[in-house]
């Protein structure tokens, strides 16, 4: 290390290498000025400044001036102040395009995205055989006309899934094709939402929500395989009892298992409020609502290994209670009430269901001590993304947890082509989640 706190590395004349200095402005903490020092044959340095900031969305340029793009983050802490990075050593300068910003996303707990290849949303992540694998839902142009409540610009017919053994923005996930699609599906119509995948008795159990071909309304069905991969091979008919989006599946520790789902508006879950019947007068963009009205929660479902294609009893709501009042969420307080995208984890003995709040865009979370809660709500994991939905999962990989989820920035924005993106997510001493790494002496 020089003295100036720059990491070098050996001095060889056969060559270049780079180096970059982080330091923050102090008063405005979403903007970052990096110098790169760059060692030349020669033992000479060449050197130059980049100013991240707020405000522009391609990060792949050449390494020479200044240029701005959008950050991640609103704020950063003051612990990332005076970073070292070291950049691994190439001959061309162009050629650290890759290295320099991909160690920069890692530095900044930025989000590295999935796939470019198709556009990917809804993941769902999972580690099988010491690989992660995501299961995300597959994104497609249309020219649809929208329905009353804009739901059918979501045109998703298949299943890609994806497999990475590293996690790193260098080694592009692996794209293992089509697993399943609608004409594979003989009780489905359209619309392959977002799914999930359990592995019991030596197979793999796709789950996956889709508009039932005779009523038009939105069922969660089941496809199994042999490999976490797939291809997956669908049951005939839904599961029984099964309505609404979003199927998330946790098995426990005892083994016991439990599929978390539902959405609104679209996702049609504030339809079933009474004994999980379908109620017609509350279709389209509509929820309860009113002064001391509660917030309708998700449903829960028992599952029994033995059986991976059915419930194992009538789904239950869950009920998510202010940890002020100790009563459920209301219904108007959408910063915090579920709106869609159930995801349940474990850590030690607390359980963490993470959800999207839906119309003001949080991923936010709430803690209980059993799997059925009730739940208090505990905070945000992440703020509003680019695009109108958010979607995510949460899995620990090599000792590291890791956040799942999509944005619209690779489409500019269009809210129906999204991209699954991942970075590290943490935990503070008091078990609190956070994407940003918290200090420590």
């Amino acid at each position: 290390m020089t003295s100036s706190g720059l990491v070098t590395g050996n001095r060889s004349p056969r060559r270049s290498m780079s180096a970059v200095h982080v330091t923050m402005e102090p008063k405005n903490r979403t903007v970052i000025k990096c110098w790169i020092r760059r060692l030349l044959p020669g033992l000479a340095y060449e050197r130059w400044s980049i100013l991240l900031e707020r405000g522009c969305t391609d990060p792949q340029v050449a390494l020479v001036g200044i240029h701005k793009f959008l950050l991640a983050k609103t704020n950063l802490p003051q612990t990332l102040a005076n970073e070292q990075l070291f950049i691994p050593p190439l001959d061309l300068i162009a050629s650290h395009d890759t290295f320099f910003w991909g160690s920069v996303f890692f530095l900044f707990a930025m989000a590295v995205l999935l796939t470019s290849a198709i556009f990917t949303a809804d993941p769902a992540a999972h580690v099988f055989n010491d690989r992660v694998y995501v299961y995300p839902s597959h994104d497609r142009e249309n020219n649809f006309s929208l329905s009353d409540d804009g739901s059918d610009k979501y045109d998703m017919a298949d299943y890609h899934i994806f497999s990475t053994s590293s996690l790193n923005p260098y080694d592009p996930a692996t794209d293992h094709g089509v697993a399943l699609s609608v004409p594979d599906i003989p009780w489905v119509s359209r619309q392959l939402w977002a799914p999930d995948v359990a592995f019991q008795n030596d197979k793999y159990y796709l789950y996956f929500p889709a508009r039932n071909k005779e009523s038009d309304l939105f069922q969660i069905g089941v496809a199994v395989s042999e490999k976490p991969e797939g291809p997956f091979t669908p049951d005939p008919e839904p599961i029984p009892g099964s309505f609404s989006i979003d199927p998330a599946v946790f098995f426990d520790d005892d083994g016991q298992g439990y599929m978390f789902f539902g959405g609104l508006w679209g996702g049609e879950l504030q339809c079933y409020q009474k004994d999980n019947k379908y109620d017609a007068s509350w279709a389209g963009n509509q929820s309860p609502n009113g002064t001391g009205v509660y917030a309708l929660g998700p449903r829960v479902a028992k599952i029994n290994s033995s059986d991976m294609h059915h419930f194992d009893g009538e789904p239950q709501e869950l009920q998510i209670l202010d940890p002020e009042t100790k009563k459920p969420l209301l219904a108007d307080d959408e910063d915090r009430r579920f709106f869609e995208a159930p995801w349940m984890h474990k850590k030690g003995d607390t359980y963490y269901f993470s959800y999207s709040t839906g119309t003001t865009h949080y991923l936010v979370y709430a803690t209980s001590k059993s799997p059925l809660g009730p739940f208090t709500y505990a905070g945000r994991i992440l703020e509003p993304v680019v695009g109108w939905t958010t979607h995510h999962s949460i899995i620990e990989y090599k000792g590291q947890w890791w956040l799942f989820f999509h944005d619209a920035s690779l489409s500019n924005g269009t809210d129906y082509l999204r991209s699954v993106k991942f970075e590290p997510i943490f935990y503070d001493k008091d078990g609190k989640l956070t994407i940003v790494k918290p200090e420590t002496k």
